[in-house]
């Protein structure tokens, strides 16, 4: 017979003892016994079993409970750390003769009090990783918290998505940070890091707190001793073999009912034996004063999940057991946890316990030399494991046949990581290494304003700027709450370099040429509306703008347009420079700029394109590209680690004669095709944008590198002005960073085989830097990558390789599929490149 589903019922004896509900559905029924907000036991029923009459309900009752009670009204005839299970009388001051809720009236002491409000002193932080379901469920039960926590921090660790940072985005009270690394005690330093108050409480997102938790929690830390409280953690259900093995089999997260302190005492009679901090309580309900952070340190980040895999809260304890703190076990710090409800997830997790747990061990003995750490590594736990065996051969260990041999290789596993990685930095100085960022521009002539700060931001990224030359970006942390950064703390970061009188440029003769702005959208209705609105700040005599629709699904784009009554084109033919091409023949000017419908301009962006065409020999101007906001992962990856679109603060000249082979194949380094500009006449001589790259196209880009190395190759002069700024909304989820990634990888590819065929470049010197300089690059990251040294994501760095790989696929692709679409379209416009 199976021996799920469990039924779960709570019951507080301040109601009375009620008659106990049959379910013949149920496997079995487990009743937790509460007084009030205090929890006292918790009795097993059978499904064999009939219902209970009344006397015997109530005599159950009572010596279920009778540990707890005494443990509350006599705690002096209790050792610290002890347990209570041995207790099986009932303590004098209560009998069976009474009724149960009047006799219990003497545990109102034991009740915690409702302050009601907000908490001025918690700071609760939930560590996440792709699970927003399980998210949501906790945040609805902490919005139900009495007090409230003094703020709820939200760390993403490694998110896939933006789903975590969408739920989160309209919540009042709850910061969301997110932490690139993977690891659980990543996301705790990050939360720790970013908390304001003086406790810092941590819950999982597979939680749901009890509404009293945090004032439970206050509770705890009023001996002044005390460093640490954890909590009772209650199944939430039991409805699979899994979910009963790991409760029942192993006792679950609880620790009993019974208030416990550990402290100097526990700490030297245990230590010959290896001190079961393990059995201090558990992550999932656990609060930390800061000052224990500033005493011992934090999170080892060796350990834990997504790392050694368990074991970072216990450590932490033992460091501050071993520094002469006190660790406090609480059970009214009450939370209900959501087991794994699959076998095999159990067994994964009995593996990284273990693994965490033996790692755990050697660290506590490198740091301390305390030799139980060693005894019960290679003594205990062995012993445990041959007990275990020989039960299993005798069939009396049901619930561990399914587990053992993960237990045992986890234990070996975590040997071998420890000593991988037992040279490694415990954690980092700032427990963060991408933190939201605030994006603005700063004036160094003008008056001072502060720099106001929105909700969840930790850090600030100014591009200082004189006089419209954009001098070099400011970053500087943001103290947690802070609504403004004054000017005075901006000023006092400038380098005095930047506040003296910048060099001159040249004289361009304030030359402001008519220019023609094509900007080429595709089904992104939204981004273009913001595009326009910045666009109607450009300050600039004589230019026009070209809205071109490429390939577009339905007319959102032309109603965009014509709201703000600027030039519409439809091209059907699918891809990026086929629109370009199309915005060069529709053009009036002679000078066409190109960009994106997921930029903002700067207001002087058209007249530093213009100063940027002063010098007749310039048929190309490209500009640097900022980032318009740092608010998620995938952006700060991009352009802290990445480097994102800007090519630097300085004007420079490209020419052929100046530059190196390497150079004239490695055009990434002049601009990007998101703020670029070229003559007319150029178009006439080298050909428009070669259609059959770019994005809408087999190739996925491309297009603004070979026209690029074109313009150079043919012998003409092309200027960066980092005058000419816009601001670039850069990916806002990992799974559209990966895919930049691959098509970054594929399409330069592509252009390397397009440079193979034309021959612009000596093939010799080609084939050298497609081996040694970017084949040596895409290679040696994937391996720093393996070995965990590589500041991005492994599957990022894998994106980038397999879409290099997919390169000579994809040219043959894309120049077929280009031509199919020209034979489709004989007798529209066509604009071929010319090589």
């Amino acid at each position: 017979m199976s021996r799920v589903p469990v039924r779960i019922l709570h019951v507080d004896l301040a109601n009375g003892l009620p008659d106990l509900p049959w379910d013949p559905t149920a496997a079995a029924t487990w009743v937790i016994l509460w007084w009030r907000t205090l929890p006292l036991a918790r009795l097993e029923f059978a499904s064999q079993q009939p219902p209970l009459d009344g006397d015997l309900w109530r005599i159950g009752v009572s010596r279920a409970i009778a540990p707890a009670v005494a443990g509350w009204l006599m705690p002096e005839l209790f050792r610290s750390g002890e347990s209570l299970l041995g207790i099986r009388e009932m303590p004098p001051r209560v009998g069976l003769g009474r009724p149960i809720p009047t006799s219990l009236e003497v545990l109102s002491s034991a009740l915690i009090p409702d302050s009601g409000g907000s908490s001025t002193a918690v700071s609760l932080v939930i560590c996440t990783r792709d699970r927003p379901d399980d998210l949501a469920r906790c945040l609805d039960s902490v919005h139900q918290l009495v007090p409230r926590p003094l703020e709820t921090i939200v760390v993403d660790n490694a998110p896939a998505t933006s789903a975590t940072r969408e739920l989160v985005a309209g919540m009042v009270n709850v910061r969301y940070i997110p932490e690139p690394r993977p690891g659980l005690s990543r996301a705790r330093n990050a939360g720790v890091c970013a908390a304001r108050g003086d406790i810092v409480a941590f819950t999982d997102d597979d939680v749901r707190v009890t509404p009293n938790w945090i004032a439970a929690v206050e509770h705890g830390f009023r001996e002044p001793t005390v460093s640490v409280v954890t909590g009772l953690v209650l199944p939430a259900e039991l409805e699979t073999e899994s979910q009963l093995i790991f409760e029942q089999g192993f006792g679950g997260f609880g620790q009993g009912f019974h208030r416990q302190l550990y402290g100097n005492g526990f700490f030297w009679h245990t230590r010959a034996y290896g001190v079961p901090v393990w059995r201090i309580g558990a992550g999932a309900s656990m609060a930390i004063r800061r000052s224990a952070f500033e005493r011992v340190g934090l999170f080892d980040e060796r350990l834990g999940a997504g790392a050694a895999g368990c074991s970072e809260d216990s450590e932490l304890w033992y460091r501050v057991l071993a520094e002469g703190g006190q660790c406090c076990y609480d059970p009214r710090v009450v939370v209900h946890h959501y087991h794994r409800r699959e076998i095999r997830g159990l067994q994964r997790q009995m593996y990284l316990y273990l693994r965490g747990h033996a790692a755990a061990l050697l660290i506590q003995f490198s740091q301390y030399h305390h030799w139980g750490n060693l005894r019960r590594l290679v003594y205990d736990i062995p012993s445990h494991h041959a007990k275990l065996v020989i039960k299993g051969i005798l069939r009396r260990t049901k619930h561990r046949k399914y587990l053992l041999g993960s237990e045992i290789r986890g234990t070996v596993a975590g040997v071998f990581y420890f000593f991988q990685r037992r040279k490694d930095p415990a954690y980092s100085p700032t427990g963060q290494s991408a933190p939201m960022a605030k994006v603005a521009s700063f004036e160094v002539d003008e008056p001072a304003a502060d720099v106001p700060i929105g909700r969840g931001y930790q850090e600030l990224w100014l591009l200082a700027r004189q006089r419209g030359i954009p001098l070099g970006w400011i970053q500087m942390p943001i103290p947690p709450g802070s609504p403004v950064i004054p000017a005075t703390a901006v000023r006092a970061r400038l380098p005095r370099q930047w506040t003296s009188d910048p060099e001159p440029v040249g004289n361009h003769g304030g030359a402001t040429p008519p220019i023609s702005v094509v900007v080429c959208t595709r089904d992104r209705p939204e981004l273009l509306r913001r595009f326009l609105e910045s666009a109607r700040c450009l300050r600039y005599p004589n230019w026009e703008l070209i809205v071109v629709d490429n390939a577009p699904a339905d007319n959102a784009a032309a109603e965009v347009a014509a709201q703000f009554e600027v030039r519409y084109v439809k091209e059907a033919r699918p891809g990026l420079d086929w629109a370009r091409n199309r915005g060069i023949h529709e053009a009036v000017h002679g000078i066409v700029a190109f960009t994106d419908d997921d930029v903002q301009v700067d207001t002087g962006w058209l007249t530093a394109l213009g100063l940027g065409f002063a010098d007749p020999s310039v048929m190309a101007v490209t500009g640097l590209v900022a980032p318009l906001e740092l608010d998620t992962l995938p952006q700060m990856l991009f352009e802290r680690v990445c480097g994102g679109m800007g090519k630097g603060m300085q004007s420079r000249l490209y020419q052929r004669d100046r530059l190196r082979p390497t150079d004239l194949i490695q055009t990434q380094a002049i601009g990007v095709g998101a703020n670029m500009a070229f003559r007319r006449t150029v178009f006439e001589r080298i050909g428009d944008f070669d259609t059959a790259l770019d994005v809408g196209t087999p190739a996925g880009g491309g297009g603004d590198l070979d026209i690029f190395h074109r313009v150079l190759a043919a012998g003409f002069v092309l200027r960066y002005e980092p005058r000419a700024l816009v601001w670039h909304r850069h990916r806002r989820e990992m799974s559209e960073l990966r895919q930049l990634f691959y098509n970054d990888g594929r399409s330069f590819a592509v252009y390397l085989g397009k440079l193979w065929r034309t021959r612009t470049v000596s093939r010799l010197a080609l084939a050298g830097y497609t081996v040694w300089r970017w084949g040596r690059w895409l290679v040696g990251r994937i391996v720093l990558g393996l070995l965990g040294r590589h500041r991005l994501p492994l599957p990022l760095l894998l994106a980038g390789l397999w879409g290099a790989l997919s390169g000579p696929g994809a040219y043959r692709a894309t120049y077929r599929n280009d031509e199919r679409i020209r034979g489709a379209g004989r007798g529209q416009f066509t604009s071929p490149a010319v090589e």
